[in-house]
């Protein structure tokens, strides 16, 4: 699945591109059915994503931030060839300026209860998933709605 408007007309064009990161949307199944992953920065809920380094992919710095960030070996996961979500929106940066960034978030599964090791963030929690979801607007609920779009997590689960 891909979002992205056709090149030259959404409000941005590639052209305008500042900011490009990769970031993973990663289920697990549990008892009373699917559970996705989020990290928690200071004032809000993320998913495990960054900038590309050069020379990287969207699929590789997805992967690279995955372990990173959560101490979850990529080669664990389970990822949904079938799926790929991409974004595309403006934010101030630090120093005040107006960027362009895109995302491209992979969506992964795993089948055991890993212990995550968080480097970068103050928590993580297992949420639900009971979608619609209201967590984060710009960027984690535009995924969630994605997935269920989609047709929800992979059905080789619970």
């Amino acid at each position: 699945m891909n979002n992205l408007p056709e090149p030259g007309t959404g409000p941005q064009s590639a052209a305008t591109l500042a900011q490009h990161a990769g970031g993973a949307i990663l289920f697990r199944p549990h008892d009373q059915g699917w559970q996705f992953l989020l990290l928690r920065h200071a004032d809000r809920w993320d998913l495990p994503k960054g900038l590309l380094e050069p020379g990287e992919t969207p699929i590789e710095a997805a992967h690279r931030e995955l372990q990173e960030e959560t101490g979850i070996a990529p080669a664990t996961v389970q990822w949904v060839p079938d799926f790929l979500f991409t974004h595309r929106y403006n934010f101030t940066d630090r120093s005040g300026r107006p960027t362009n960034k895109q995302l491209t978030v992979f969506l992964g599964v795993i089948h055991h209860n890993p212990e995550i090791q968080l480097t970068e963030h103050v928590s993580f929690q297992w949420f639900n998933w009971h979608p619609p979801h209201q967590i984060e607007p710009k960027n984690v609920d535009l995924v969630l709605q994605a997935v269920a779009d989609f047709g929800g997590p992979p059905t080789t689960g619970p």
